[in-house]
């Protein structure tokens, strides 16, 4: 939904757009119900109760997943190409006059499994990257998180549109 908003608030002030379809693993029907059932502090010490949870909640991540499938494809200008991992994108990353990134846990370490590359825009070649509502999602960055991240987010930009 950040990614329609920014869209929109981008192309209402003359900019034309194009979302890069980044789609990871992580984002798919069994890569989203494997994280949310795992963090669930009392599902991860049974595998038989997160079993049980995972067939249960199963049909209706489907349907969600069909629902937004649906809206994306309606309503987002995607890339032509799907990009599943930062290797993808860095060896035929798009051109592009600017490269925006955000939304809310964006840049959150725990939800991403881990730091992703290309959500910090980290490609050679880049001149302008701007972030847009792009956040942590969390108060505190692990001491091994801080230095990566610093060295990201030097050359990013904060974006600001006037009404």
């Amino acid at each position: 939904m950040q990614a329609y908003a920014t869209q929109e608030i981008l192309k209402k002030n003359n900019y034309e757009v194009e979302l890069i379809d980044y789609y990871p693993k992580r984002y798919t029907k069994i890569g989203m119900l494997r994280k949310v059932k795992n963090q669930n502090k009392y599902l991860k010490k049974s595998f038989i109760l997160r079993l049980i949870a995972r067939i249960i909640i199963f049909p209706s991540y489907c349907l969600r997943f069909k629902t937004f499938n649906k809206f994306v494809k309606k309503h987002l200008n995607l890339s032509k190409q799907q990009y599943r991992n930062y290797d993808e994108l860095k060896e035929q990353l798009p051109y592009n006059d600017i490269y925006v990134t955000g939304s809310d846990q964006v840049w959150n370490s725990s939800w991403n499994d881990g730091i992703d590359e290309c959500l910090f825009l980290n490609f050679p070649n880049i001149k302008k990257k701007i972030a847009y509502a792009a956040s942590f999602g969390k108060s505190h960055l692990d001491d091994n998180e801080k230095k990566l991240l610093k060295s990201f987010c030097q050359n990013i930009t904060i974006f600001h549109l006037e009404k």
